[in-house]
């Protein structure tokens, strides 16, 4: 018998095309970034005279008590704001954060029978505070000018204020790190101001 051929499988026909073509990589898609808006003012600290302002804190809302849910629900609503942590102060009130700012600070302590009074104490805006630094240099510029001012630390938290009024008593604030406080303690008893209340 004769001996058998063995069997052999031919290889698949390939092109020259196909045998060449490799798979190329997908080039990332190139996506647009969102266009920044700029307010065309420079965020930067402004220093005269030792005292470096940084940016405006917050507002304050004085109310009547009855006032100050309905406030409160008009900024959350209207502006995304949310109640958050607050000091535990004497009066009713809440702060309203932007993130983890609070920008608003709602105060229900308006008498009601007094809408408004001489010292400039009104419904509606309150004061204005500045973050600040410098806090042995502001007592001395404000004495200087004959300026009347309270000092004074904010309930569990690590802040410290001055509150002062300007020539038409609107009440400003400058609010300081704690720390400032422990390094420069006041060798003079600060001026009686105008505060009707203490935020």
């Amino acid at each position: 018998m004769p001996a058998r051929k063995a069997l052999r499988h031919p290889a698949p026909r390939t092109t020259g095309k196909a045998s060449a073509r490799k798979a190329k990589p997908r080039k990332p898609v190139a996506r647009k970034a969102a266009p920044r808006i700029s307010t065309g003012i420079a965020d930067k600290p402004h220093a005269v005279g030792g005292v470096t302002l940084y940016r405006i804190d917050h507002l304050t809302i004085r109310s009547h008590l009855k006032d100050l849910e309905p406030l409160k629900n008009f900024y959350e609503a209207a502006l995304g704001l949310k109640a958050g942590k607050r000091p535990d102060f004497v009066f009713p009130g809440y702060w309203l954060y932007m993130g983890e700012r609070a920008v608003i600070h709602l105060a229900g302590n308006a008498k009601p029978e007094t809408p408004a009074s001489d010292s400039g104490a009104t419904l509606g805006f309150d004061h204005v505070s500045f973050r600040t630094t410098g806090l042995k240099a502001a007592r001395e510029r404000l004495r200087k000018l004959n300026v009347k001012f309270d000092e004074i630390p904010v309930p569990g938290f690590p802040l410290h204020q001055i509150f002062f009024r300007d020539p038409v008593g609107m009440k400003v604030e400058l609010t300081f790190d704690i720390a400032e406080l422990e390094a420069a303690p006041d060798d003079r008893a600060p001026a009686t101001g105008s505060v009707h209340y203490r935020t």
